[in-house]
């Protein structure tokens, strides 16, 4: 039954990998024809940021800038007509920035789809909007340097943030996720790929884990909370966990005081928990 399990693993990544040559590299029998549309907005008018992709990387990031800047970049292959068929809405009510793009045509993965990579950059200080959310069927999502309780979802394609001033729910069906020097989590989940998170602080239970892939956890050691870790593969701790049980496949435990329980878990893959270096 393992053997199955790894081998879907192994076909995701490839078909994972493949998606990601057929959105990014040069094919020699199309000629690429791209569009972008760049808006920017005073600081002050916006507070919140949310991204509805279809097919196409998102990127959000904090730089030093007096704006809040939004750009959509359209891309196809062979059929220039296509970039008519995406509609691109970047609209800003009541303090509510909304950069969305959708298509009548289908987001299934053909050669001659057109996709659209989405950057949104804000000031590095103060005066940045919380980001709210960002949901892209197929395609990277990265957050970096950003703030506000963000919640990423993607079906196909990887999550990564860092240095996030805010809770987080990363989710993806197909692609890794990566969290480091963040606030906290919420959650941080996939079906067929690796976790990899760090955990600073929690708000209520959290949820760690994937189907298929290795999941490793970094813990502050001066969190109170309960812990419960379960793999068909292996468990590995170096928490100094009180009232701890261990068995093939599962630790539990208390760290401090106890509380909000972090629950790391794969059914294929091995489970890693381990205190961060200088704690939180």
């Amino acid at each position: 039954m393992q053997t199955t399990r790894r081998a879907a693993l192994g076909f995701g990544i490839a078909a994972l990998s493949s998606l990601a040559g057929c959105l990014g590299a040069p094919l020699d029998s199309f000629s690429e024809a791209s569009e972008s549309i760049d808006r920017g907005f005073t600081p002050a008018d916006v507070d919140t940021v949310t991204v509805v992709n279809g097919v196409g990387d998102v990127t959000v990031r904090a730089e030093e800038t007096d704006a809040v800047r939004a750009r959509v970049e359209k891309r196809v292959r062979g059929d220039r007509g296509a970039l008519d068929d995406v509609r691109v809405r970047i609209d800003l009510s009541d303090g509510e920035l909304t950069v969305e793009t959708s298509s009548d045509r289908s987001p299934a993965l053909r050669l001659r789809s057109p996709t659209t990579t989405v950057t949104i950059t804000v000031p590095d200080d103060d005066s940045a909007p919380d980001i709210a959310g960002v949901v892209t069927q197929v395609g990277d999502v990265s957050l970096s340097g950003t703030r506000g309780n963000t919640r990423v979802q993607t079906e196909v394609g990887d999550v990564s943030a860092t240095a996030v001033e805010g809770y987080l729910t990363l989710e993806t069906e197909v692609g890794t996720v990566t969290a480091s020097d963040c606030t906290g989590l919420d959650a941080a989940t996939s079906e067929v790929g690796d976790v990899k998170v760090d955990l600073l602080a929690l708000r209520g239970d959290v949820e760690v884990g994937t189907d298929v892939g290795d999941v490793v956890v970094g813990v502050a050691d001066d969190l109170d909370l309960d812990v419960l870790a379960e793999s068909d593969g292996g468990v590995d701790s170096d928490l100094e966990l009180d009232d701890s049980t261990v068995s093939n496949g599962r630790v539990s435990g208390r760290l401090n005081a106890g509380g909000h329980r972090l629950h790391a878990y794969t059914d294929v893959g091995d489970v890693s928990l381990h205190v961060l270096d200088g704690g939180a």
